[in-house]
């Protein structure tokens, strides 16, 4: 399936997605620095729910650290994603060992809320292979996935 999605005038394609500093500790350490990040061609695409908008998981997860909310929704289901995410990697046998994958399941479980502190990325979207872009299903009409992220197709830009 195609998906050519973005402006075709002369600028660059541009992309931005919050993480938590967390999920990128991860991903560099163990996944080879290769990341899964959903994002969007704007900072606050207003056509997107909340939850696809990385203006609104900044603000949601920022508050959350700041107050120290390990309560707070959107930490519960960063922490289940990233579990369900050790699954998948061990699944396809990126981590190799059943004690390896448990061990960072219950890292990820008891990691404090500071681990949890937002990151917005500013995704340079001309340097990944459109092929490596995908909706995946996605609810809203500017939500993008790229599941292997390198890290030089990406800076951070808030942290």
């Amino acid at each position: 399936m195609e998906v050519w999605f973005f402006r075709q005038d002369k600028e660059a394609k541009i992309g931005y997605s919050c993480q938590v500093r967390l999920a990128h500790k991860i991903n560099a350490t163990y996944y080879n620095d290769k990341h899964y990040v959903w994002f969007s061609q704007a900072f606050n695409p207003i056509m997107n729910g909340d939850s696809s908008n990385p203006l609104m998981l900044y603000l949601w997860l920022d508050r959350a650290v700041k107050l120290g909310d390990v309560n707070h929704p959107k930490i519960k289901d960063l922490k289940a994603g990233l579990q369900r995410g050790v699954d998948a990697k061990r699944a396809d046998g990126e981590i190799t060992t059943g004690e390896e994958a448990a061990k960072l399941k219950a890292d990820i479980q008891s990691a404090d809320i500071s681990w949890f502190r937002p990151q917005i990325l500013k995704i340079n979207v001309d340097k990944i292979d459109e092929q490596r872009i995908t909706t995946n299903g996605a609810l809203f009409l500017d939500e993008y996935l790229v599941k292997e992220l390198h890290r030089d197709e990406f800076e951070i830009i808030v942290e």
